[in-house]
């Protein structure tokens, strides 16, 4: 299996409509943005991941929202693209809010959302 297949795969799991199995794509895609080495096979795919994490947010399961505030966070130190995209794009912005003002289990889930805005928005 190629690189490139790999990254379809999850991306494919992710948006499925098993809602099940988001958090755990939305995971994986987390923990391969983290090594630099992943980073030539996934800057291709990192608009469409963009997208499907921050449709993530919108789920209310908790685990989601935070494996994809997660992956959002190491993604759009990667990638300009994506943190401009995210800056011009007001729904991604609502989604983000609304996990930083809805209370979450997880008080760091709120801490990188903001981060995020900060950051990439300010």
């Amino acid at each position: 299996m190629t690189e490139k297949c790999a990254v379809q795969a999850v991306m494919g799991i992710l948006g499925s409509s098993v809602k099940a199995w988001h958090c755990a794509a939305a995971e994986l895609i987390g923990r391969l943005i983290i090594n630099p080495d992943n980073e030539t096979f996934l800057l291709p795919f990192a608009p469409q991941i963009h997208k499907l994490l921050v449709d993530l947010l919108s789920i209310p399961a908790g685990d989601a929202q935070a494996a994809a505030v997660g992956a959002i966070f190491h993604l759009v130190e990667i990638n300009m693209d994506c943190r401009l995209r995210l800056a011009s794009e007001r729904w991604a912005i609502d989604r983000l809010l609304k996990v930083i003002k809805r209370p979450h289990p997880v008080p760091e889930v709120c801490r990188k959302a903001a981060l995020i805005l900060e950051t990439n928005i300010c």
